[in-house]
């Protein structure tokens, strides 16, 4: 079968620029990099820099409604189609011009394959930090396609693609939802009070603790995360087993999971020892690391398939608090408070004694069982929606090296 590789399909390809721009706070273009290149696209974010359009013009890259965007430095193969955002790229993407009448579905779902992300890690350089050159995208082999097989990809594999985006929707309902109880409750003090009525709009009390300068109700307190009434610190270490599945950090986008390696227990490398349980909820301890899992009583099928990386901290919580602990991990206030504490020389993160700098509210336990009560369904909700996005990449994983065979054709489909 004829080989040819896939910088045959571009008109152009290039990276952006290896350097800083002048950034201007007030600049209508935004200065993008390939942790900016999500869901299929180019998110742009509050903290996303941006540039004047003089700075612009003098950094621009050839983009158009044919260009793929790869992510190629530390994070490799993030994929993304442009769509007219008004952006400069930084070296950490590449831009791929693709010829007029090329399947760009095709090539996004080549560049998704095991098969280049294999090829990936193998011709990158860097110890640590791995860099990919454009010109190593273009130099991947591949069989020919035509223009009726190119399109089948994109009709095999799109639907599919459809529901992830339509379940990530749900999400994003469902965390803004949790996100806004949670700041009614713990920020505003509006929790219901002895007559169901909000707490502070009410006429409620609040104290002040002079140390930290923060108010709480009667008959709260604060303590820190490390040493507190409703969590304890997992330590590492794990229970013997056969086989499970490990989950390094970087296998956890947000709190969206892709299957890593399978281990034993002898052979596994030191950093596959972190045992996930019920009632636990565990974020990266890295800087500006945005990874965050909460496993409940339902999901023990997560917890016998898989090893997580001790670059988790796991945090065992007291079941009626499991609701309020998992919003105050996934609030943006404690990724701030985690990254102003983050010190390393090498990766900046936290230890477990960084937690004892961390203050945590802990309200009475009857506030925190009526807000369980409210939230943990909607958690629930959360986690069967990852579960559904999780065995929706699976069906992808598994018909696209056949698509890529040629085992699965429209005419054999036919």
């Amino acid at each position: 079968m004829e080989k040819i590789k896939l910088g045959d399909y571009f008109d152009s390809y290039g990276d952006g620029i290896h350097g800083t721009p002048t950034y201007d706070n007030n600049g209508e273009y935004f200065f993008v990099n390939g942790n900016n290149i999500r869901n299929g696209r180019i998110e742009l974010d509050p903290d996303t820099p941006r540039i004047s359009k003089e700075e612009y013009e003098s950094i621009k890259r050839p983009l158009g409604e044919n260009t793929v965007f790869v992510s190629i430095n530390g994070t490799l193969g993030n994929v993304g189609f442009y769509h007219g955002e008004k952006i400069a790229l930084g070296k950490s993407i590449a831009y791929l011009n693709l010829k007029k009448g090329i399947d760009k579905n095709f090539v996004r779902y080549i560049l998704e394959s095991e098969e280049f992300k294999k090829y990936s890690l193998t011709v990158a350089h860097g110890s640590t930090i791995k860099n990919l050159a454009p010109s190593q995208i273009a130099d991947f082999e591949i069989d020919s396609f035509n223009d009726e097989e190119q399109a089948f990809f994109g009709d095999s594999l799109s639907p599919i693609d459809e529901k992830i985006a339509n379940v990530r929707t749900l999400i994003r309902k469902y965390e803004m939802l949790l996100s806004q109880m949670y700041e009614f409750w713990f920020y505003q003090f509006d929790f219901p009070n002895e007559d169901g009525k909000p707490y502070f709009t009410s006429g409620g009390n609040l104290n002040e603790n002079t140390e930290i300068k923060r108010k709480y109700p009667d008959g709260w307190k604060y303590q820190t995360l490390q040493h507190n009434d409703l969590v304890s610190i997992i330590q590492p270490g794990v229970d013997m087993f056969r086989v499970k599945n490990y989950l390094p950090t970087a296998n956890i986008v947000g709190s969206e999971f892709f299957d890593g390696e399978d281990i034993d227990y002898e052979n596994r490398e030191t950093r596959a020892n972190m045992q996930p349980i019920k009632n636990s909820v565990w974020f990266a301890k890295l800087k500006k690391s945005i990874k965050h899992l909460t496993l409940t009583e339902k999901d023990s099928w997560f917890i016998d398939r898989y090893i997580l990386s001790t670059g988790f901290c796991g945090l065992k919580c007291k079941e009626y608090a499991l609701g309020y602990i998992h919003c105050f991990i996934n609030s943006s206030l404690f990724e701030y408070n985690k990254d102003v504490l983050a010190h390393g020389a090498t990766q900046e993160g936290v230890n477990n004694d960084d937690l004892d700098s961390v203050n945590l509210l802990i309200p009475p336990q009857d506030v925190l069982m009526k807000f369980n009560k409210l939230s943990m369904p909607f958690i629930y909700k959360l986690n069967y929606c990852h579960r559904l996005n999780y065995e929706l990449n699976k069906l992808k994983n598994y018909l696209l090296p056949q698509l890529m065979d040629k085992q699965f054709s429209k005419k054999k489909h036919n």
